[in-house]
């Protein structure tokens, strides 16, 4: 046998030595002009290890010129890999996610791997039509940010489905992998932040909803008000969103007094409870002191400038997307990771020391 392989009972690799349905440069295009195997074009075009420097550059070179495309669904045929990876995410409208995006899609990239996004929009049955559309594109794995981490369907899912990793907030009954901002410690450190400004009267505006986040933000909050020796105040619960912090400021403002300081759910609640607190002609910080949570890139530019703490968002999808590639690639194991990044307080000028009156 030649080394251009002419044993014609050898199936052509993955296929895409012929010709497709749109004609095109195909691999066995570039082995003739360099005179070699089309397999060693291949595993040129793969960067393998085992083709010499000088045989890639050259096939690479040529692959240029000629404007090949990889035809993926031969590929994917043969190896059973679509090298794509399925993300869900709530709104990839709200900032937050997008931070998230940006993080999956970059690691996604340097391992090879294409992304296919999708949107539940916090409606259950969406998110599970969404997972099963992505089953069925036959990707390789599976990054899941929940609306809520009981959901069965996502215990079925994880028991017959590709690998999956979890964002944000782990799923609940079932073990699997999962990367997470530590949100207790978080809001410990926000609420804190009161504290050593000499704030007393600290409300929580809280997400509704026994979601995870919520829970364990909420937790921290009563950790550093029970550390301090501060009286907890009733929670003003609403949607996690700016017309949300909208509804608190209102019900805030209805109320005898306004509480010295707010440690809001998120950014965007927060940003909504200043516009309204503003409309009413109160004052941030002067009249009261506002934390959010998650550090967006809108909290550095509203005014006034939200201190809030960082998550560190886009390194959750980066190492979310790492480790599922690694899932994917070095087979199932015996005990699912949890990955918990420590968060950090950003200081801004929402926050300052109360400005109380003299009797």
């Amino acid at each position: 046998m030649s080394a251009t392989g002419t044993n014609r009972n050898r199936r052509p690799f993955a296929d895409e030595s012929r010709a497709g349905p749109h004609g095109g440069t195909r691999l066995r295009d570039i082995a003739q002009e360099i005179g070699c195997s089309v397999n060693t074009v291949s595993r040129a075009l793969s960067n393998k290890p085992d083709v010499s420097p000088e045989t890639r550059a050259r096939v690479h070179e040529v692959a240029a010129r000629l404007h090949y495309t990889p035809n993926l669904l031969a590929r994917a045929l043969v190896s059973r890999q679509t090298h794509t990876l399925g993300l869900v995410v709530a709104d990839c409208t709200n900032p937050y996610y997008g931070q998230m995006i940006r993080g999956v899609e970059a690691a996604a990239t340097r391992a090879g791997y294409a992304l296919l996004l999708a949107t539940s929009d916090e409606n259950p049955d969406k998110e599970r039509r969404v997972l099963t559309t992505l089953r069925e594109r036959r990707v390789d794995g599976l990054l899941i940010a929940p609306i809520d981490g009981k959901a069965d369907y996502l215990a079925g899912l994880a028991s017959d489905g590709p690998p999956q990793i979890y964002l944000s907030r782990p799923p609940e009954g079932f073990a699997a992998d999962f990367v997470a901002n530590d949100n207790r410690a978080g809001a410990t450190m926000a609420v804190g932040h009161l504290v050593e400004l000499g704030h007393r009267t600290i409300v929580h505006v809280a997400r509704e909803g026994a979601v995870f986040s919520a829970l364990e933000r909420e937790a921290g909050y009563l950790d550093a008000l029970q550390a301090a020796g501060i009286e907890e105040r009733p929670r003003v619960r609403v949607t996690p969103d700016i017309e949300g912090g909208r509804q608190a400021a209102r019900s805030l403002l209805e109320g005898d007094q306004l509480p010295e300081a707010v440690f809001a759910y998120n950014d965007l609640v927060a940003i909504g409870l200043m516009s309204e607190l503003a409309a009413a002609g109160r004052r941030v910080p002067q009249d009261v002191s506002v934390v959010g949570y998650d550090d967006i890139e809108p909290a550095g530019y509203v005014q006034p400038r939200l201190t809030t703490i960082a998550q560190g968002t886009t390194e959750i999808g980066r190492r979310a997307a790492e480790l599922l590639v690694r899932r994917i690639e070095r087979g199932p194991v015996q005990s699912a990771r949890a990955i918990v990044l420590p968060p950090s307080l950003v200081v801004r000028d929402s926050t300052a020391a109360p400005r109380r009156t003299s009797h």
